[in-house]
């Protein structure tokens, strides 16, 4: 495996406390790029490095905050830290946007070859461990259709031998099949009890609005949250941890939400829109797969509107081997949680010591 070159700002950082001879031996020499790479770790991590490569791609805070389930303050923030850890600049902001400077164009090179190494690290790792083994796992409605099903498959071409079972549940009796250990690992809806579980989010879409393209909010590009309980609001219900979470953030916001009806799937819900009953509730990802030339949906005009689904584990209990496997994958392949709980350097390290 060989690594980039590191780009000037990093060099400027004095790597010469190494002492590092002139190497000739091929393998001796990646030996030491592979301590290089652990220490660099304490100075650029995974993390910021995928920050720093989605924000080039998409050439907008608010855009890469937006793929990457983060606040484009706290984006901001990241890479102003970043540039202050390498003491360089990325990029010239302005009001006209960003513009990358010498130094972030290399360093945007760098961290997508880093980046590329990592993967190429995991998939020469991963399936090693692979035994016969059964994995039960509980999951709210919607996860197989949504992602679960093909993550699935993908685990099990890799961990040939390993079989992953998932049934799903309504949003509480997931939890409580977690919790009652009738299995080790569940894809759930936020919010989760944190003191019960280890959680780590796996992906987000916001809530919408749902109506008849006949009906005079159809033409909002957005709609207040004021304005909902004017109209008959449909919705699923109180098995759906989504309808409530919903309800209680506008009560925050002062809106007071009584729904009209409430069904107990989400598929009614578009029903009930589509004849004409009122407006729904639903998310991005259901509306455009349910989507039918009658009916419309619009954002809300606030921001902090979602359905988020994590993978969780109950934290009193130590996970088998197989399901500890099929738990690091899960979040090397999906997971958009901030902390970053499985570091691909600690594979580096195994691999160069």
């Amino acid at each position: 495996m060989m690594f980039p070159p590191l780009p000037p700002c990093l060099a400027r950082k004095n790597f010469a406390v190494y002492n590092i001879p002139v190497i000739k031996n091929d393998n001796i020499k990646e030996r030491v790029l592979g301590r290089i790479v652990r220490q660099m770790w304490e100075i650029v991590n995974f993390q910021q490095l995928k920050y720093y490569s989605v924000l080039c791609e998409t050439g907008s805070f608010s855009s890469a905050a937006e793929k990457l389930f983060i606040s484009p303050q706290g984006l901001n923030v990241a890479i102003s830290n970043l540039e202050a850890e390498l003491s360089c600049k990325f990029f010239i902001r302005s009001s006209k946007g960003l513009t990358i400077t010498p130094d972030g164009e290399y360093f945007r090179d760098w961290a997508r070859g880093m980046l590329e190494n990592i993967q190429e690290c995991w998939d020469h790792f991963e399936g090693r461990d692979a035994k016969n083994a059964e994995i039960k796992c509980a999951g709210v409605q919607g996860v197989l259709c949504e992602f679960a099903a093909d993550l699935i498959n993908r685990f099990e071409n890799t961990y040939q031998g390993f079989s992953v079972y998932l049934r799903e549940y309504k949003d509480c009796i997931c939890d409580d099949v977690v919790e009652n250990e009738e299995v080790e690992l569940g894809f759930g809806m936020e919010p989760l009890d944190e003191k019960k579980f280890e959680c780590h989010r796996l992906l987000r879409f916001k809530l919408v609005c749902l109506m008849h393209e006949s009906h005079p909010w159809a033409k909002y590009d957005k709609i207040p949250l004021a304005v909902l309980p004017t109209e008959n609001f449909i919705m699923v219900d109180e098995q759906f941890k989504t309808a409530d979470s919903f309800i209680k953030k506008c009560a925050e916001k002062g809106v007071e939400i009584h729904p009209k009806l409430r069904v107990g799937e989400i598929t009614a819900v578009h029903r009930l829109v589509r004849e004409h009953n009122g407006v729904g509730l639903t998310n991005q990802s259901v509306a455009d797969a349910l989507a039918t030339p009658d009916t419309v949906w619009r954002e809300f005009d606030s921001d902090d509107m979602y359905w988020a689904i994590d993978i969780f584990k109950k934290k009193s209990v130590k996970l088998s081997k197989s399901a500890q496997i099929f738990w690091e994958y899960v979040q090397r392949k999906m997971s958009m949680d901030e902390r970053e709980k499985i570091a691909p350097a600690v594979i580096m390290e195994q691999h160069f010591t």
